[in-house]
């Protein structure tokens, strides 16, 4: 994946060393499997792991046959993920129909979207309607790479189609879904002189292609703003939806392939809006809106353009999430100031029990902290079911920053969660061996005797003799 390219540079010298005495094809990709799959933390590995699948990459063809078999077989998700990736890096059309089934079957997300982003690498239009089906999936990142290898597979198999209607030998005047299908990639491409050339000759603006998408999408999608332009003037209606249910704004207010620079669509948003585009159509799979998806990916000129217009802050997708949801989560802090300027409803939950404060304590969000405790959210609401605070959370993920903001704002330092491990912040922070989480937690009045369900308390799983000592020192005061 690309968000890994810069650790494999650190590859060669241990795979080296590892694969130099392996001669037979099948044997090193076993090997070096195996490698990977006792590399349990990736985090901490990643480096490794690329060079491993580097090496298997560079086995190509004699490897697919034991790939396959990797990814319908083995029971390790890093090994089946890793194998994904590989086949799809490799380019064998053998691969196809696995990776296909392994969408569809697979019970690990991870796989999962390796799956779809090899598939989307491959090619295939067999994966059409299988990736289209994953953009339903219950997992966000297998939703992304399947619309991102959509896109991949629909580049790929129309590359062509612009030069048939230009040929002079082609009677354009026949040919209207082929002149409408070529509209869309040329507008895809930023063609505006074959753009105008074709509309000239007839063909159809709004035409939808196997996705549902038009040329008007596909100009703003890919940020093509003379084209969006070209097509407006000429009447291109700018509400109509994919079969996900996205528009032409919706397209244009983030960046599909997350670039270093989310706002390069503001213009193209900003045309749009001015042709009367509807900015709270929602999609059909997660029922997303332009100013979710502009707050998920930190399109910040673009939300600031959405709220001018007078975007609804408080629609929320099928999983419950809101544009504040998204923006808490992502650490995007100028645009949650945006939002929390227009009044939002600040406590509400997902279907997962998360909340705004609860997601931005769990990704170690500190200033979207700072910015919702200011704001007055209740600081001490449930997360659903499970029933975690966002002290719980921030405790568990080690962000101590947050634990203190959320102590001084009297966070209920001894709450334990009603179901699964009932830890208090105590227990966890003792756990971790988080020393300045636990001092902090003691310090504001945690009671070092409180019991988990196993009936243990913090100090039974202090492992640090210097939060022992905090933990003693403190016991005789409860």
């Amino acid at each position: 994946m690309g968000i890994f390219n810069k650790f494999r540079k650190e590859k060669s010298e241990k795979w080296e060393e590892k694969s130099e005495n392996m001669n037979d094809k099948k044997e090193d990709v076993s090997s070096l499997l195996e490698i990977l799959k006792s590399s349990r933390t990736i985090g901490t590995s990643i480096a490794d792991n690329y060079g491993a699948l580097d090496k298997i990459v560079e086995i190509g063809a004699p490897a697919v046959e034991q790939l396959i078999k990797t990814l319908k077989n083995e029971n390790d998700e890093v090994a089946r993920w890793v194998a994904a990736e590989a086949l799809g890096r490799i380019g064998d059309d053998r691969a196809v129909i696995p990776l296909i089934e392994t969408l569809i079957n697979d019970q690990h997300p991870d796989v999962r979207y390796h799956a779809a982003d090899a598939l989307g690498t491959l090619g295939d239009e067999r994966a059409i309607d299988p990736l289209t089906d994953a953009l339903k999936d219950n997992d966000d990142w297998v939703r992304d790479f399947a619309a991102k290898a959509l896109d991949k597979i629909k580049a790929k198999e129309s590359k062509e189609a612009v030069k048939a209607p230009l040929n002079e030998e082609v009677n354009l005047d026949n040919q209207t879904d082929e002149d409408s299908h070529a509209l869309g990639t040329a507008s895809q491409q930023g063609n505006i002189d074959t753009v105008k050339l074709l509309l000239d000759k007839g063909a159809n603006i709004d035409w939808q292609d196997h996705n549902g998408e038009t040329a008007l999408m596909e100009a703003s999608k890919y940020g093509n703003t003379e084209v969006v332009k070209l097509l407006l003037e000429k009447g291109a209606n700018v509400d109509l939806q994919d079969n996900s249910g996205a528009t032409a704004l919706f397209k244009a207010s983030y960046d599909p392939l997350l670039s270093e620079n989310p706002n390069w669509n503001t213009e193209i948003v900003e045309l749009l809006l001015e042709k009367g585009a509807n900015m709270d159509l929602q999609s059909y799979g997660d029922t997303a809106t332009a100013l979710m998806m502009a707050s998920k990916f930190g399109n910040t000129e673009v939300v600031k353009l959405l709220l001018k217009k007078g975007a609804n802050v408080d629609l929320h997708n099928e999983y419950g999430e809101t544009a504040l949801m998204e923006a808490a989560g992502g650490g995007h802090t100028e645009i949650v100031k945006l939002l929390l300027e227009k009044g939002p409803k600040l406590d509400v939950q997902t279907d997962n029990g998360h909340t705004a404060l609860l997601r931005a304590s769990m990704f170690g969000r500190t200033d979207v902290v700072k910015l919702l405790l200011n704001e007055g959210v209740d600081i001490d609401f449930l997360e659903g079911s499970s029933g975690k605070s966002a002290l719980i959370e921030a405790t568990s993920e080690g962000h101590t920053e947050i634990i203190k903001l959320l102590l001084d704002k009297g966070a209920n330092v001894d709450f334990q969660p009603n179901s699964g491990w009932t830890a208090t912040a105590l227990h966890i922070a003792s756990r971790r061996g988080n020393k300045e989480a636990v001092k902090l937690l003691l310090e504001k009045g945690a009671n070092p005797n409180l019991k988990d369900d196993e009936g243990k308390t913090a100090f039974d799983y202090a492992e640090n003799n210097d939060i022992k000592n905090l933990l003693n020192s403190h016991m005789d005061g409860h």
